[in-house]
C-alpha cells in the first residue's frame, strides 16, 4: 500500500501577489470528481509546476500513487516550505516526489528534465502515463502552453498529454468562451481547435454568472475563502489535447490572430488584415454566407476553411511567421 502523505493546512501567507489553494477538503472533492485513479496506473509520471504550498500536489499524489512526481518550483519562499515539509516526514525517501529547483517559465527547465521519460504514445488517445499539472497566475504563459497543443511540441511531443491547471478565473472565462459571445477571442479558438476542455472548479463569485450554463453544470463551485486571496480568483481547467491535420501552424496562427483583431466585423472586412489583395481573393473564393458572418461567430472548422483558401491564394504573403521578443533562454 503506497504511503499516504499528510496534507496540512498551509501556514504560508500570500506571496508574490498570488492566490493559493488552502483547503485540503476542496482538493479531495476535486479528485473524487475527476476519478483519475480509474484512468491512470502505477506507471504514471506527473510534472507539477508552481507547486507552491503543496495542497493540491499532495492530494494528487495520494489519490494516484504515481511512479514519479516532479515538483518544479524555484520561488524562494516555496522552496523553503517544500524542503521543510519533506524533512519532517519519517522517511522522505519513501515518497515518489522529486523537487527540481527550476523556473517553469523558462523553456530550458523542461529540456533539462532528462529524468522525465514517459515515452511517446499515439495521438488517438490521451497519454496514459504522463500528466501535467500546476498553478499558474501568468495568463500569457497559459496561452503559450495551449498553443503547444496545436504545435505538438514542448511536453506535447510525447503525445496528447492531459493538462490539469489552476489558472486565473478571468483567463478561464476567455478560454471557454463559445462563438457569438463578447468574450470570444483567439485563445478560445485554440482551445476549441486543439482540445476537449472543461472547467473542473471555480469560486462562487460574480464572475460565475459570465460563464455559459453548460460550463457551470459540470463545475464544482467552491467558496472564495478556500483560496488565500479572493482578489485573484483561480479556476481549475482540464485540457485534453486532440490531434489535428493542420500542416502549417504558423499560417493558422497568423490568420486567427489577425482576423480576431476585427472580431466584431464581418469576415469580408476582417480578411483585409491578411495582406494586400486579400479582400478581392477571399470574396471570390469563400462562400457568401461565411463572408457575411462576424468573426466572433466563427468556430474552429470555419477558420480551417479560410486557411485552406489562404493556401490556394497565388499572392499570399511570402511568410506568415511573426517574430516576437522572448527573454527566456
Amino acid at each position: 500500500m503506497p504511503l499516504k502523505l499528510p496534507v496540512p493546512v498551509p501556514s504560508l501567507k500570500n506571496y508574490h501577489h498570488v492566490s493559493l489553494l488552502k483547503s485540503p477538503q476542496l482538493a479531495d472533492r476535486i479528485m473524487s470528481k475527476l476519478r483519475y485513479d480509474k484512468i491512470y496506473n502505477d506507471q504514471l509520471q506527473i510534472l507539477d509546476v508552481y507547486s507552491s504550498n503543496l495542497v493540491f500536489s499532495l492530494t494528487l499524489n495520494n489519490y494516484l500513487s504515481p511512479k514519479q512526481h516532479i515538483l518544479m518550483e524555484d520561488r524562494p519562499e516555496y522552496v523553503k516550505y517544500i524542503r521543510s515539509y519533506f524533512e519532517k516526514l519519517p522517511d522522505p525517501a519513501s515518497t515518489t516526489f522529486e523537487h527540481v529547483q527550476s523556473d517553469p517559465y523558462n523553456w530550458q527547465s523542461y529540456l533539462d528534465l532528462t529524468q522525465l521519460q514517459p515515452g511517446f504514445e499515439k495521438r488517438d488517445h490521451i497519454h496514459s502515463k504522463f500528466l501535467f499539472t500546476g498553478l499558474c497566475h501568468l495568463e500569457g504563459l497559459v496561452m503559450q502552453w495551449m498553443a503547444c497543443m496545436g504545435n505538438q511540441n514542448w511536453i506535447q511531443k510525447f503525445g496528447n498529454v492531459r493538462m490539469l491547471l489552476w489558472i486565473p478565473q478571468p483567463t478561464a472565462l476567455k478560454i471557454m468562451a463559445p462563438a457569438n459571445t463578447r468574450e470570444r477571442n483567439k485563445c478560445s479558438i485554440v482551445r476549441e481547435a486543439f482540445s476537449d476542455s472543461r472547467v473542473i472548479a471555480m469560486p462562487r463569485n460574480k464572475l460565475c454568472n459570465s460563464f455559459q450554463d453548460d460550463v457551470m453544470d459540470e463545475c464544482i463551485i467552491f467558496e472564495e475563502d478556500d483560496f488565500s486571496n479572493p482578489v485573484h480568483p483561480m479556476a481549475l481547467v482540464e485540457f485534453q489535447p486532440k490531434d489535428n491535420d493542420i500542416e502549417d501552424m504558423f499560417t493558422w496562427d497568423f490568420i486567427t490572430k489577425n482576423m480576431m483583431i476585427l472580431k466584431t466585423k464581418p469576415v469580408s472586412e476582417s480578411v483585409k488584415n491578411l495582406g494586400p489583395g486579400a479582400e478581392e481573393w477571399f470574396k471570390s473564393s469563400l462562400p457568401a454566407d461565411l463572408l457575411k458572418r462576424k468573426v466572433n461567430s466563427l468556430e474552429a472548422h470555419d477558420f480551417k476553411v479560410i486557411l485552406d483558401k489562404f493556401e490556394e491564394w497565388p499572392f499570399k504573403p511570402e511568410t506568415t511567421i511573426e517574430f516576437i521578443s522572448d527573454d527566456r533562454s
